[in-house]
């Protein structure tokens, strides 16, 4: 353990300390909570196994006047003065007071009057001291041992709290088809406003450069009408929209009030280029049929096609699109009427990211999986029934892929 790493550790005592001398309902952080807590049950277990080896120092806390401590942090938190710890840490390690001392930037005795307060608030010796050595005893091995895994939960705290704060200052940055941000809008605008600090900066991308943007890094996540396959990559399905058929109103199946995919077998379909959304296409097709279809391929304005250009398609040259309800009724082309399948039929979208962030961590994972939750929330727009997911490949009861 590097010994700055023991004025750290009375830094974050003291904050914490002075976090309850103010007032605050809890400590400043969970990471903090967390740390204050496991310090304490560890000397509480101390105190409970080896009750039996109090030496003369043992004294009744409670014949004393409550201390400050004792007064903020009720239970296991009253037991003793965290600031006492780092002494008796620092003496563990040297095995010596002068030396002990030393790198406390403290005299001998003060050292010697805060072990000796130590022990008496746990009622236990810890330091067995004679001319020629000094050395610990099984309750002062035992608490030094614990403190050394507390040590390393503070560098954890640390590092995901500086962690936390490089993704809230940097833009967050996410990839996607149009038509899913189309989805997603409303979701994507609350987790914004919530946290006001960071940036999302978002991505219009066609779905086969969609994974390539996370392999470069180029996005942090991608939001996706179909489930990248990879062991490196988290998967979420964060959003079901029911899909219809799109039909000019003119043809007696846009009178149903729903259609099976054997009605459409004679109509021909508007869709995008296999190169351009491979996934998509192979999932329409396997909904509605491929044997003896015509296929009428829509002309993509941009690079990332959307639903609105099949929706126009169709107003110009007829035939029938697959598409969202939703992103049917905000375009809302007169000549065109929306019918629901049945059963009714789900697309499920996907927010994907890789399992170890980088350099982030934990706090950029945490981050999506509450973005995550935003998106959960908008709820599959649907009518009640029966439905069916919209995939080409077996389904996963799992909203997650590890």
């Amino acid at each position: 353990m590097p010994r700055h790493q023991i004025v750290d550790l009375k830094l974050i005592v003291c904050s914490i300390m002075m976090g309850a001398s103010y007032g605050f309902s809890q400590p400043s952080s969970v990471a903090s909570s967390d740390l204050v807590g496991y310090i304490m049950r560890t000397i509480a277990m101390v105190a409970s196994q080896l009750s039996h080896d109090r030496g003369p120092t043992g004294a009744n806390p409670s014949s004393e006047r409550e201390p400050l401590w004792a007064r903020q942090f009720p239970g296991e938190l009253s037991c003793v003065d965290l600031r006492l710890l780092p002494s008796f840490f620092v003496l563990s390690e040297e095995l010596h007071f002068g030396r002990a001392a030393a790198r406390l930037h403290i005299a001998q005795p003060a050292l010697s009057q805060q072990l000796k307060r130590l022990e008496q608030q746990l009622g236990l010796k810890l330091i067995e001291r004679s001319t020629r050595r000094v050395e610990l005893t099984l309750a002062g091995t035992t608490l030094a041992r614990e403190l050394t895994s507390a040590l390393a939960r503070v560098e954890d705290a640390i590092s995901v709290t500086r962690q936390a704060v490089r993704v809230q200052s940097r833009a967050l940055s996410i990839a996607a088809e149009a038509d899913c941000f189309e989805q997603v809008r409303s979701a994507l605008r609350a987790y914004q406003q919530r946290h006001p600090a960071q940036r999302l900066t978002l991505l219009l991308r066609s779905e086969p450069e969609l994974e390539g943007t996370l392999a470069s890094r180029e996005a942090d996540a991608v939001l996706s009408w179909s489930r990248i396959e990879s062991r490196q990559l988290e998967c979420r399905r964060v959003l079901r929209t029911e899909v219809g058929v799109a039909i000019p109103r003119t043809r007696e199946l846009a009178t149903r009030d729903s259609v099976q995919p054997a009605d459409l077998a004679t109509e021909p379909l508007v869709i995008f280029d296999r190169d351009d959304s491979p996934n998509s296409y192979d999932e329409i097709l396997s909904l509605v049929g491929a044997a003896g279809r015509r296929i009428i391929t829509a002309p993509s304005w941009t690079s990332a096609g959307t639903q609105e250009e099949l929706l126009h398609t169709v107003s110009e040259r007829g035939g029938i699109a697959v598409v969202s309800r939703r992103i049917f009724n905000r375009v809302g082309l007169e000549d065109l009427a929306f019918v629901p399948f049945s059963p009714a039929v789900l697309a499920p979208i996907w927010l994907i990211y890789p399992q170890a962030a980088g350099a982030l961590g934990r706090p950029l994972a945490h981050a999506l999986a509450e973005m995550a939750q935003d998106l959960r929330a908008v709820g599959p727009t649907r009518r009640g029934g029966p439905w069916r997911e919209l995939t080409s490949t077996p389904n996963s009861e799992g909203d997650q892929h590890g």
